[in-house]
């Protein structure tokens, strides 16, 4: 009889490219980040029934393209 010992595996998967990295830690992988927009859901007249709050995990790339992004909506003007 033998007894093999089998890591405990954490699998990482970013939700927007759908990339996976798998690790022994549950600690987010390195250049990763988590994305959190908070915000609140409307009812059909306009008051805020509920949390809408989305959370996203970002590989390295999409991190980039994300943070990109937000850089360009900052920098651009708003018509009220």
């Amino acid at each position: 009889m033998s007894v093999a010992k089998i890591p405990e595996m954490f699998e990482f998967t970013c939700d927007a490219c759908m990339i996976k990295d798998v690790k022994r830690s549950n600690i987010r992988p390195k250049y990763w980040v988590r994305l959190i927009l908070e915000r609140d859901d409307h009812d059909y007249q306009g008051a805020p029934c509920e949390d809408g709050t989305v959370t996203l995990l970002l590989c390295r790339d999409c991190h980039s393209k994300a943070a990109d992004m937000l850089n360009t909506l900052k920098a651009t003007p708003h018509a009220d």
